[in-house]
């Protein structure tokens, strides 16, 4: 490898010297770090598989370079690919993996390694701290900045409207809502003055809540942003099975159905995604 010039940055475990432009990076996690680094116009060589939705959202395909290799599962990396790869720079998050010490070891051991915090409700930070450990800070805020504008703009259009949001989520096996303090969309939902109804529980360890079929009408809300997993749809699936159940014709808000793998999970991009769709339907209704 050719010497580059480095300088520190701090991550959650310490300080790590980074080359100062990263030209070789691999993301080790498809689900929340890769989506910010595109976002700020990097094309990593490596990264892995989705674990959260099983495929990239379309904002994350349409900017990843199609030369980009896999290195495996989130959770078990090959670790002699991404030797192969050369990397000057790894992107790791502090996602659910079994041994996070250990593999950040083995991965700082091929190349300077960045440990982010990926929780969903700091995507604001996780992009700020992928632009400090690539040198593009400036991108980060100008992408932040932009964001603001148009949640001050997409309140305009909603105006008095917006009251009560729903967000459940169609699985092939079962439905559930997300919480409204602890899901990335809802992060996005609060910022334009939505909460969640009465009846839904707003916080937890985890950030969803399991319904039973009979609870269907805890989901009504004057929005609900329907989450279809591609393996509910179909004949036969859940997807059909739910919008037969009377309790849910009966679930009298305005409906957006959106894909789960566009929108459960993301960062800055789909944020901004999320805000035309709003934007859109209360221009429309």
């Amino acid at each position: 490898a050719i010497a580059q010039e480095t300088r520190p940055i701090n991550d959650l475990i310490g300080t790590v010297e980074v080359p100062v432009d990263p030209k070789q990076i691999v993301v080790s996690d498809g689900d929340f770090i890769l989506q910010p680094t595109v976002a700020l116009g990097l094309k990593p060589i490596g990264a892995s598989r989705p674990s959260g939705t099983g495929e990239y959202s379309s904002v994350v395909a349409e900017r990843i370079s199609p030369d980009m290799k896999y290195i495996g599962e989130q959770r078990n990396p090959s670790f002699e690919d991404i030797l192969a790869m050369e990397p000057d720079l790894i992107l790791m998050s502090n996602d659910d993996v079994p041994d996070q010490t250990g593999m950040y070891e083995r991965f700082s051991a091929i190349a300077p390694t960045v440990l982010i915090n990926r929780e969903q409700l700091v995507w604001k930070q996780t992009l700020r701290d992928i632009g400090a450990a690539t040198g593009r800070s400036a991108k980060a805020e100008e992408l932040l900045a932009r964001y603001e504008t148009r949640v001050k703009e997409v309140r305009a259009v909603i105006g008095e409207r917006a009251g009560t949001a729903s967000v459940p989520r169609i699985r092939p096996d079962h439905v559930r809502y997300m919480l409204q303090d602890k899901s990335f969309i809802w992060d996005v939902l609060k910022s334009l003055g939505f909460h969640a109804p009465e009846k839904q529980q707003k916080t937890g360890d985890v950030p969803f809540v399991r319904l039973n079929l009979e609870s269907i009408d805890v989901l009504d809300a004057d929005l609900i942003l329907v989450l279809e997993d591609p393996g509910a749809k179909g004949a036969g699936g859940m997807v059909e099975k739910v919008s037969e159940l009377p309790a849910y014709k009966a679930l009298s808000g305005n409906r957006l159905t959106l894909s789960t793998s566009e929108y459960l999970f993301g960062n800055v991009l789909t944020a901004l995604e999320l805000l035309d769709l709003i934007e859109a339907h209360y221009k429309k209704s």
